[in-house]
């Protein structure tokens, strides 16, 4: 579906049935979604492309004020990574469950 313009890639986290890491698999289908966009086929042959910028400006402001309506606003504060709840952690964009449970596992750090 990517490959015809009809689907977007977000996140992939499992190995592929070809055994490409989740990783590598990722980046097929990004490359999949940029081939698509490029030969406007599918859902790309209607993209407006003078828009985009906006339409993902407005997307990451709407994504940001769920965001905050949820408590999954990034920190304002400095965090001691030495001591912060996993929880806390996971609020950092980039941060999820996986990450988390590394730095937690990892500590103290000095610094």
């Amino acid at each position: 579906m990517v490959e015809r313009g009809l689907a977007r890639v977000f996140g992939v986290y499992r190995t592929s049935p070809d055994g490409l890491s989740r990783d590598d698999y990722r980046d097929h289908l990004k490359d999949a979604e940029l081939c698509a966009a490029a030969e406007r086929v599918g859902a790309r042959a209607y993209t407006d492309r003078s828009a985009i910028r906006s339409q993902r400006a407005e997307g990451r402001q709407e994504q940001a004020e769920l965001d905050l309506a949820a408590g999954r606003a990034p920190p304002t504060e400095m965090l001691d990574i030495n001591t912060v709840a996993r929880d806390e952690l996971m609020r950092i964009p980039g941060i999820g469950d996986h990450f988390a449970n590394l730095i937690i596992e990892h500590r103290p750090y000095e610094g």
